[in-house]
């Protein structure tokens, strides 16, 4: 298992600024705290090797974040409209390109917005998994020197961001769907997502845990609806009025197959309330507990 970083929220200029994205990486690379980061860049096509070499010079893997774009753009592999659904396909091939020059080993996507699937999960997840396998069947013919393993991200479906696929019952449907695709498709887990579904960490794990290979380790506050923190947005863990804190997230690491999993990344998003210079702190004094 390796350990990485969602640095976008920390860098969010280096997401189209490159000497901010390269600037980034090598800050990463010199904490010595982290093997991967995970980050999403939208360029010239140009940039994307060099982004490569920085990775290999700087001895870091990476995920990209394709999810960043197809949230924003409500990009919708399982959209009803073929015209759509065509649309996001099309740009998914795209970061799949780019992924591959920048020597990532995976790639994250998303669902589309709940309202898609028009009341019909089973048809929403038959054109969901049809998408998915176009992805990685150019997926396998495009390969470099590794194979891009597609993870999907799945969300909360009963609150914000409402995105399609995020209760257990969706997601199993959909890996049942996509079963023999194991290996060049899979899941990330996301701690806190499971939260705001009202899941248990570790019902979820065990159910998915064949398709988990990748572990997000995030926070949230569920308990206040009035707090500015309410929701989706991956607070330091410890916080007051936090859903999940430090010994928590050990307790759960000891529960994850390490043999199947190949990265568990924090993901913490700084704000108003907690800035990047506490978002950082508390970072470190989350490694230290999990990793020392």
């Amino acid at each position: 298992m390796k350990k990485g970083l969602v640095t976008s929220p920390f860098y969010p200029r280096s997401r189209e600024d490159l000497s901010a994205l390269l600037a980034s990486l090598a800050q990463v690379a010199a904490r010595r705290r982290f093997e991967v980061v995970e980050f999403y860049y939208e360029g010239e096509p140009e940039d994307y090797p060099l982004i490569g070499r920085t990775l290999r010079d700087l001895q870091l893997e990476a995920v990209f974040l394709a999810g960043f774009a197809m949230k924003r753009d409500q990009l919708d592999l399982g959209a009803a409209s073929d015209s759509l659904r065509q649309k996001a396909i099309a740009n998914c091939i795209r970061h799949i390109d780019y992924s591959y020059m920048c020597g990532a080993g995976k790639m994250l996507i998303l669902s589309g917005p709940a309202a898609s699937t028009g009341g019909d999960i089973d048809s929403y997840l038959d054109r969901f998994a049809d998408s998915v396998r176009r992805l990685c069947k150019y997926a396998a013919a495009a390969q470099k020197e590794r194979h891009l393993e597609i993870v999907l991200e799945f969300f909360n479906n009963r609150g914000e961001p409402y995105l399609a696929i995020g209760d257990l019952a969706a997601i199993c449907g959909l890996t049942q769907r996509l079963e023999d695709l194991n290996g060049q498709f899979g899941l990330t887990f996301d701690t806190s997502h499971v939260v705001q579904l009202d899941g248990d960490l570790y019902e979820y794990y065990r159910e998915l845990r064949k398709f988990i290979r990748h572990v997000h380790f995030a926070n949230c506050l569920t308990k206040e609806k009035d707090s500015p923190l309410f929701g989706d947005k991956h607070p330091p863990f410890n916080i007051v009025g936090g859903d999940l804190t430090d010994h928590d997230i050990y307790k759960f690491l000891q529960a994850i197959d390490i043999d199947n999993t190949d990265i568990c990344s924090f993901e913490i998003i700084p704000g108003e309330i907690y800035d990047i210079a506490y978002c950082e702190k508390s970072l470190d004094t989350s490694f230290r507990t999990l990793f020392t």
